[in-house]
């Protein structure tokens, strides 16, 4: 297997990088409005403070989205992977790869939990597999599929709404005639 390629690691994302190392996710906080934020950024989006600090992560979260990516094929991932945005316990997102499950066992709103990753190049990452309450629950998928059904997570139901594609189509064909030459409505 090929050697995984290096993060671009700048000020503001030294902290988060070292953390890893150490075996621990660390989280921006901003000191002026004690927001957590992920991906590290030089300014508070709320605030607009430049002042920050640390916070270490439980490593605890849920599966909020994910995917299976096949093309183009890199020769430092095992395939298939799994790569899933991750609701920490925190409240913030990141994005990280699902390891330890068969990928057809998925179901977004799974618990996971952190573990760490070291590759050739000494380079550690943050990986997710499942919880503990997962692994009790794989077969019992009801639990899920009623979160998702509900809405609580992702566009269940807009997408079982007949007015959903009603609009979709609407604007696919608004947007058809702009480029045909049509003017706006």
């Amino acid at each position: 297997m090929a050697t995984r390629p290096a993060p671009a690691i700048s000020p503001d994302t030294e902290f988060f990088w070292r953390g890893l190392r150490e075996h621990k996710l660390l989280i921006q906080r901003c000191t002026g409005c004690t927001a957590l934020r992920h991906p590290p950024r030089p300014m508070c989006p709320g605030c607009r403070s430049v002042d920050w600090t640390v916070a270490e992560s439980s490593g605890r979260g849920t599966v909020y989205s994910y995917v299976m990516p096949h093309q183009p094929r890199f020769p430092f991932f095992d395939y298939p992977y799994i790569v899933v945005l991750v609701e920490l316990a925190e409240g913030v997102r990141l994005v990280s790869n699902l390891g330890d499950i068969d990928p057809a066992d998925v179901v977004v709103g799974m618990p996971v939990e952190v573990y760490y990753q070291t590759f050739e190049n000494d380079l550690v990452l943050h990986q997710f597999r499942p919880g503990p309450r997962s692994r009790e629950n794989l077969d019992d998928r009801d639990q899920y599929s009623e979160m998702v059904r509900r809405g609580r997570r992702g566009r269940a139901d807009s997408a079982r709404d007949p007015g959903h594609r009603n609009s979709y189509r609407r604007r696919r064909d608004r947007i058809a005639g702009l480029h045909a030459g049509a003017s706006r409505p």
